[in-house]
This record gives structure tokens, C-alpha cells and sequence, in this order.
């Protein structure tokens, strides 16, 4: 066995933790290019750069022809009534009470689970007291429609 098998080893070890951390199948078409280029170095006979040239044909081949059917399946799941691929997903169509003004009501805070959140509805002005009705997240805001005549149990 020669001493790139370790070497592609490592490559897929490595691509696999960078995978396991992103979002979106960042890396995973490296580490199939580095595992056929791993196998291809058990044998002597098989040199470096042909190794190399294998992992990137590989590589960048299933990165072109499969990363965009991938990220739609993905995308898919995502939207599935009921699925939650982020604990804010659940909060979504929910009802919450504006806690603070901001900017004499052009902004406001809501509180979920003990944390204040930002929202963000455009063209509205709130008042502590008013309910609004979680929509989306969007980044550190929470994206709010405001809600008339409810009550809270």
C-alpha cells in the first residue's frame, strides 16, 4: 500500500468533518473523489497524479451534476408541512405580546422561550400590549404579521 493512501484518507476524513459542520452539501462530492482515489492507491502500479486527476474528474463531476438535485431535494424535505430543520421553525404561526417599544413603535420585541427577539413587519407601528403572529425568522429578526382582537390564554 503506498503512503497516498493515507493521504487521500485523510482527505476524506477532513471533507467529511467540513461536511458534517455546513449546510448544504458544502464538501461531500470531495470526499467520494478522495475515497475512489484512496482505493486507487492500494495498488503500487497506480501513480500520484493519476490518483489526483481521478479525484478531481471525480469530484468535480458529481459536484456539477448533482449538487443542484441535491440542494432541490433537500429544499423539498425542508418545506414538508410539519417538518422543523431548526428549533425557530416551531415558533413559526405562533402568537406572541410585544414586551418593548423601539423608536416610538417603529420597532419592537417579542419574547420566545425566555429571549428577546426583534421584530420586523414593514409600514407597522406596535404598542406594548399588541399581538403579532410569527411568520418567518430572518437572521437575528423575527419577521411578525400583527394580529387584531386576540386574546392570549
Amino acid at each position: 500500500m503506498s503512503p497516498w493512501f493515507w493521504v487521500w484518507l485523510s482527505v476524506v476524513v477532513v471533507t467529511l468533518i467540513i461536511e458534517a459542520t455546513t449546510v448544504g452539501f458544502a464538501s461531500i462530492w470531495f470526499s467520494i473523489g478522495a475515497f475512489v482515489a484512496m482505493l486507487m492507491s492500494i495498488s503500487d502500479k497506480i501513480p500520484w497524479w493519476a490518483q489526483a486527476i481521478v479525484f478531481v474528474v471525480v469530484s468535480l463531476g458529481l459536484l456539477l451534476s448533482l449538487r443542484k438535485i441535491s440542494l432541490k431535494l433537500f429544499e423539498k424535505n425542508k418545506k414538508k408541512k410539519g417538518s422543523h430543520n431548526t428549533n425557530l421553525d416551531r415558533y413559526i404561526g405562533k402568537i406572541y405580546e410585544v414586551i418593548q417599544v423601539i423608536d416610538d413603535g417603529k420597532r419592537a420585541m417579542i419574547k420566545i422561550n425566555d429571549i428577546d427577539w426583534e421584530i420586523f413587519e414593514p409600514n407597522k407601528e406596535y404598542v406594548i400590549g399588541d399581538h403579532v403572529k410569527v411568520i418567518d425568522f430572518s437572521g437575528s429578526k423575527v419577521v411578525v404579521k400583527k394580529e387584531e382582537n386576540i386574546v392570549l390564554k
